[in-house]
């Protein structure tokens, strides 16, 4: 008898890991791509919640949802179209998210707020 996975375990780093894909392209439905430039990690230490990323030559950043990427190979994949990415609320990697700000990304992507919802994503802990 096969022993049961467990129902969580750590993240690898690599292809799993959203820390470790920082800095690498992010590619979209539709082709277009932007740049990962940080990752807002969870404020009770439960993981990576938010890849901050560039969506805009000019440098406008906002963040997608850790959870909806794919890493492969040297890029990073969302299933999300143009218009979603550019039209999502700015993110201050720099500054990190308040709930207010969570809250507001999460109705943007469609994510019910009672849905694994962090009170907020910490700036001390971003990559």
């Amino acid at each position: 008898m096969a022993e049961p996975k467990p129902a969580a375990t750590r993240l690898e780093r690599g292809r799993d890991d959203p820390t470790a894909w920082v800095g690498r392209n992010l590619d979209w439905i539709g082709g277009g791509s932007g740049r990962v430039e940080g990752v807002l990690i969870d404020a009770e230490g439960a993981g990576p919640r938010w890849l901050v990323v560039q969506v805009a030559r000019f440098g406008r950043h906002t963040a997608v949802p850790a959870e909806f990427a794919v890493g492969a190979g040297e890029r990073v994949w969302v299933p999300l179209g143009r218009e979603l990415l550019r039209s999502a609320p700015k993110v201050d990697a720099e500054l990190g998210l308040d709930p207010a700000g969570e809250l507001q990304l999460r109705r943007h992507y469609g994510i019910p707020a009672g849905v694994r919802r962090s009170p907020a994503a910490d700036p001390s802990r971003c990559s």
